[in-house]
């Protein structure tokens, strides 16, 4: 040993020495405090570690010799051990305990030994208690359904009664032990394996009594080949609702460790590193929950604070803090989860904090915590912070990035540090390697967050400033040259010398507030005494602070990030503004989070049952994953939808209607069966469903029934054109003819176009209704595929149509007017569907097919359905459209706002709650056979939509980068 360090006998020791130097060894090296693990060094003796070595012997194999192996075992006479344990004797087993340690070392991994001695092992139901009487598992389940009214009961979400009675048993003893995986299971997957196990049929003869006795209780394979993410996070979940049902913590924390815990297992690694597996996630889990239990342990026998009863009578103890005051008034705390239930845990010395020194004499007095880290580069705190900014809550906002790839010190021709950028090319210089081309991609991305979250603080009401330093390349980019355009700002040069600091440098303040200019501060000769370093002096931070505080009005407050949603304000039900026009006419509104609602629930039998099996089977997580991956099929299998479908036949039958599966040719939806959804629902546009299966007029020799559901159409007396015969088309599909020719035959093909084989004489004698022979053309466009457009106004058959309404389409502005939803904090979450083809479902009627025609290279072609470019195409698409809104509506019910803007839907609501409510759309489109374009089915909190993208969870509004490029 060193010589300052302690002297160990170098001979050998007793049985009690050893075990002391045993235990001593197993937490010295690697800490320099109290151990905090004093107590399991219990767990270790001698003979478990010569247990140990016995048992790790025999799975080496060749690697060690049989003599070595049978040295661990070797007993000699107690009294004479002292003398017989000699450097000769012990050589061969000291041998064998370092080849063993070599081999853990290179990564070989043991079997698990049988438990022996006083090792820990996995907890064993062998013990378990009988369990909680029925009636009392019916007394928890009817307080945690008190306590969270948001959670849904079902027996594939409840935990196993085994579960709930081995935590109940351990929270009413004080005593936690970790519960392995395989036994956290559901009341429904119990049941399951309870039913499939074959009945035991014991061999007396080779069992003993115990195992006669041993009650096996149900249990999953834990492997890595036979287990997902989904399984282990439904695990983790029944182990919550077990823990909550008992009252041993409340469920948000523990849905809080859940879903950290997720978020490790899942997570991106750079390089070679792999993702854990499954065993080694239950290992981690056993860990956490294993200090768990040692923080419980300690917390035993300390002095309780249960409330006013002892407030007062002992030294440190205080009142319960039971109400809170904000915004003039007073809110009660949540008591239910912290009475009877705080413990007051033993302070533990920590590390000292070096070198800290307040900013000033009013610093806050307090205990000092370790500040919560954010970091701008992640997404998710990137759309937080843009949460924040544009809540109107921040009444100041500043920003100084980091400079360092922007210096223009590094351009000097020195022995500095390299250059990666240079006024002309910000972008990055050439021939930089990737490493290098990332740092000034991150630097970059850095700067433009931090000018984003300006701009938003700027634009909802707040001041902002963006300092660098004055000759900084940052102030070279775009965008920092259009925020300073946007805010105008003041641009304040702060030297250094000016605030007592005796180094070169200075700060560039570009500063909405104008108040800030006496920072610029200046000699006598009104110069500045000194230029351009990163440290504020105290005297401007206190100027600083002077200036700006008239434009907070709230104290200093330590506000955690973790507690975000608390700082958003919450859009009352009452508050302005009011969105009007959601695309679903004029009984329908886009705002589902406003107060008092006239609708009844129509729906809900369905809902209900629809949504059990939603989340008893996960589907959520299918659509997530399906939406994330763009396939262009549809999400669910015919299998999976075979119970929905039974659940919609029988709802329907439970309200008088006779399911009608039956599909009008030419087009897929089941008409019958969305005409009993609207009869149901006492829809009041009760004409579309019977046109729609008639096939719908075109307004020319047939009037087209009202909807009652969108506001008259101003009549013109204008004189309409005649109907004319075009034989020649549009230039756009005259100069493709092959690309014409193939999107023609697709029409044929999918039955919405036919070739007419007689002359245009023949045409106008077989439809007396009239003949309009439009031009063609192909739409082209960089997002979507071509398609064929038939001009129906230069024939004169759009001002030959006679359309009783005007429909009414959303704007970006109503969007606006609907966010954020009332009383509601939580982040929110976008849904888009885009309907297919939307305008070609809808039928023509027989007589009126010869109004809708063209010409290709001499022959005549007629549509069955209506085309895109036909006036009364768009009129009926937007009353079927409008009724699937209003539909879907209903079947969400829940808290949202929804929109449609011709074929495109659009909803956001809840973050946990969109993928449950869209898995519940998708599955009603599915079985209705509404033709949905799933490539472009979008799930996010932001979503592109009518040419604009809105942030749902940050709470903007921007253009797209591809439809600026275009500009």
């Amino acid at each position: 040993m060193d010589e300052d360090g302690p002297v160990y006998p170098l001979q050998p020791m007793d049985y009690a020495t050893a075990l002391f130097y045993l235990r001593k060894f197993l937490g010295c090296p690697w800490s320099q405090r109290p151990d905090p693990l004093q107590h399991l060094k219990l767990n270790f003796t001698l003979h478990s570690l010569k247990a140990t070595l016995l048992s790790w012997g025999p799975q080496l194999h060749e690697k060690v010799t049989p003599e070595q192996r049978l040295s661990q075992g070797h007993h000699s006479d107690p009294n004479s051990s002292l003398d017989t344990y000699s450097r000769d004797v012990v050589w061969t087993s000291l041998t064998y305990q370092r080849k063993m340690i070599q081999e853990v070392q290179s990564g070989w991994r043991p079997a698990i030994a049988q438990h022996r001695g006083r090792m820990v092992v996995f907890y064993s139901f062998v013990g378990i208690p009988k369990g909680v009487p029925p009636y009392g598992i019916s007394a928890m389940k009817q307080k945690f359904m008190a306590n969270y009214p948001s959670e849904l009961i079902h027996a594939d979400l409840f935990p196993s009664t085994r579960l709930v009675s081995l935590v109940h048993d351990q929270l009413s003893k004080k005593v936690w032990k970790w519960v392995p995986w395989k036994y956290r299971i559901s009341l429904t997957r119990s049941e399951e394996i309870s039913s499939n196990r074959a009945q035991k049929m014991p061999k007396i003869d080779h069992l003993g009594l115990h195992s006669l006795l041993f009650d096996d209780p149900p249990s999953i394979d834990v492997s890595n080949n036979a287990m997902g993410v989904n399984s282990i996070r439904n695990m983790l979940e029944v182990h919550d609702r077990a823990i909550a049902l008992c009252q041993g913590a409340h469920l948000a924390n523990l849905k809080a460790y859940t879903h950290k815990f997720i978020g490790f297992l899942t997570a991106k690694y750079d390089g070679d590193l792999r993702s854990p597996s499954v065993l080694e996630a239950q290992h981690a889990d056993q860990k956490i929950w294993t200090v768990i239990a040692e923080l419980m342990e300690r917390g035993k026998g300390q002095g309780k604070s249960k409330g006013k009863q002892n407030s007062g009578k002992s030294k440190g103890k205080v009142q319960w803090l039971t109400e809170i005051q904000r915004d003039g008034g007073f809110k009660q705390l949540c008591m239910r989860y912290q009475v009877d239930s705080a413990e007051t845990l033993p302070v533990h010395d920590v590390d000292p904090v070096q070198d800290f020194a307040p900013p000033s004499d009013s610093f806050t007095r307090g205990r000092l915590s370790q500040p919560e880290q954010a970091n701008a580069e992640t997404d998710i705190t990137a759309t937080d912070l843009l949460r924040v900014a544009s809540s109107g809550q921040v009444g100041y906002g500043a920003a100084s990035p980091s400079c360092c790839e922007y210096s223009r010190l590094k351009l000097r021709d020195d022995d500095g540090p390299k250059a990666l950028r240079s006024p002309e090319h910000l972008s990055g210089l050439p021939n930089l390697t990737p490493w290098e081309l990332q740092r000034v991609q991150e630097s970059f991305m850095m700067l433009s967050r931090c000018v984003e979250v300006l701009t938003l603080v700027f634009q909802a009401g707040g001041h902002v400033h963006l300092e660098q330093p004055l000759n900084a390349m940052s102030w070279l980019e775009k965008v920092v040259r259009q925020f300073l355009q946007l805010i105008g700002a003041s641009c304040i040069n702060v030297a250094a010398c000016a605030y007592e600091m005796d180094i070169y440098k200075a700060w560039m303040f570009a500063s909405s507030f104008t108040g800030l200019r006496p920072l610029g501060l200046r000699d006598d000769s009104g110069a500045f005494a000194s230029r351009a370093t990163a440290q504020y002096p105290q005297k401007l931070a206190q100027l600083f602070a002077n200036l700006v505080d008239p434009l907070l009005d709230t104290s200093g407050l330590d506000l955690q990030w973790s507690y975000l949603d608390a700082l958003m304000p919450t859009k009352q039900l009452s508050e302005y503004p009011f969105s009007q026009i959601d695309g679903g006419g004029a009984f329908s509104y886009p705002d589902w989070s406003q107060d008092n609602r006239q609708e009844h629930d129509w729906f809900k039998t369905l809902r209900t049952s629809w949504m059990n099996r939603i989340i008893s089977e996960r589907l959520d997580k299918i659509l997530l994953a399906h939406v994330a991956s763009g396939n262009p099929s549809p999400p669910f299998s015919v299998e999976i939808l075979t119970p929905f479908k039974a659940d919609l036949e029988q709802f329907l039958e439970a309200h008088g209607h006779t399911p009608d599966w039956s599909v009008r040719q030419h087009q897929p939806i089941h008409l019958h069966i969305l005409h009993s959804f609207q009869k149901i629902m006492h829809d009041v546009d009760f004409t579309l469903l019977p046109s729609l299966l008639e096939g719908v007029r075109t307004g020319f020799s047939t009037a087209i029934p009202p909807s009652g559901i969108f506001p008259p159409q101003e009549r013109t007396d204008i004189e309409p054109d005649p109907l004319s015969a075009h034989l020649s088309n549009w230039q756009s599909a005259e100069e493709d003819l092959p690309l014409t020719r193939e999107l023609v035959q697709e029409e044929i093909d999918k039955g919405w176009v036919f070739p007419y084989k007689g002359s245009l004489e023949e045409a106008q004698q077989e439809y007396p209704a009239g003949v309009a022979i439009g031009k063609l053309g192909v739409a082209r466009s960089d997002s979507r595929a071509p398609r064929l457009v038939v001009d129906s106004s230069v024939c004169g058959l759009n001002g030959r149509c006679i359309i009783p309404e005007r429909s009414t389409l959303p704007t970006a502005k109503e969007v606006l007017r609907s966010y954020p939803l009332r009383q509601c904090q939580r982040n929110l979450m976008g849904f888009s569907l885009d309907v297919k083809a939307a305008h070609k479902r809808i039928v023509l009627h027989p007589d009126e097919c010869g109004l809708v025609g063209f010409s290709l290279e001499g022959q005549l072609f007629f549509y069955r359905v209506t085309p895109f470019g036909a006036v009364f195409s768009a009129f009926w698409w937007a009353r079927l459209g409008g009724l699937l809104l209003r539909i879907f509506h209903h079947l969400i019910w829940l808290s949202h706002a929804g929109f449609l803007y011709v074929d495109d839907f659009l909803f956001f609501m809840e973050t946990n709650m969109m993928p449950l409510s869209a898995t519940l759309l998708c599955i009603f489109c599915q079985l209705l056979e509404i033709p949905i374009s799933w490539k472009k089915t979008a799930m996010h909190s932001s979503i592109d939509y009518i040419g604009w993208k809105f942030n749902f969870n940050a709470g903007i509004v921007t253009i797209p980068i591809e439809k600026i490029l275009k500009l």
